[in-house]
């Protein structure tokens, strides 16, 4: 059903992805030729995906048929986005006959940065308890961070010299212990950086302030050098430090993730 588009030619279908457009990380790999993108007709596509990493972006007209054929395409571990009601309401209801397949789907919220004040960030500053500190990530901080909060790094930026060259982020440190790090979750493109936040999961280190020293320092920098620090929030955590730290809620959207086929 689909035919696969050679990279010179990708500028004539970008129109087809809609809204697709404004997330971060399908402008950023289809604006630098990363993945791959299909569509079902040279001349005249009515459908298209592009596949970047474990991500899958759908564009075109919500059809039952059509979704079934499109969905059986999919594989495993992938996260799926399409683009309006109608489409979730396929997914969901394909997924839902298919007991073989494991499913889920999350509920986000996309945050509008043009709230944030510099005066308002510097307001929620305060020191850290004795023994922890605040830094800028740098080569040696980087190697020390765990597996559980590297994931995006190796995902997006392939090694740590690309992410310290493309990507940006600051840590709080327990001693020389990376325990929460707000960084750029893929590499800066377009003076726009997509927040990532991770805090150990260790209760000594919860609601302690952390995860907002980080990102209080993260946007001090954007705003000072004029990137856009986009904010997508998956859960209600990451909803009320959007909010606390100025932002305003901008849309809500779904995402799917295929899990597995059992």
């Amino acid at each position: 059903m689909f035919k696969t588009v050679e990279k010179e030619y990708w500028g004539k279908y970008k129109e087809l992805f809609g809204k697709h457009k404004s997330v971060s990380i399908f402008n950023y790999a289809f604006s630098n030729q990363l993945g791959k993108l299909e569509v079902d007709n040279f001349d005249e596509p009515k459908y298209a995906k592009f596949s970047f990493t474990n991500f899958m972006f759908f564009a075109g007209k919500a059809d039952e048929n059509i979704a079934e054929k499109i969905l059986q395409t999919f594989p495993p571990q992938i996260a799926i986005v399409v683009e309006d009601k109608d489409w979730y309401l396929l997914i969901e209801t394909y997924f839902s006959f298919k007991e073989e397949i494991k499913f889920s789907q999350q509920n986000r919220i996309k945050f509008s940065s043009d709230s944030l004040t510099l005066e308002h960030l510097l307001s929620l500053k305060k020191p850290l308890p004795e023994g922890f500190h605040l830094k800028r990530i740098t080569k040696s901080i980087k190697e020390n961070i765990p597996s559980s909060s590297n994931y995006h790094i190796k995902l997006f930026f392939g090694s740590d010299e690309n992410f310290l060259e493309k990507g940006m982020g600051f840590c709080v440190l327990d001693g020389d212990k990376p325990i929460c790090i707000a960084s750029s979750f893929i590499p800066i493109f377009e003076n726009k950086l997509e927040i990532q936040i991770d805090t150990l999961d260790d209760p000594k280190y919860r609601r302690k302030g952390f995860a907002t020293a980080a990102c209080v320092a993260l946007l001090e920098y954007c705003l000072e050098n004029k990137i856009t620090p986009d904010w997508d929030a998956q859960n209600e955590a990451s909803v009320g430090l959007a909010k606390k730290l100025g932002y305003t809620e901008k849309e809500k959207w779904k995402l799917y993730y295929y899990i597995e086929s059992k």
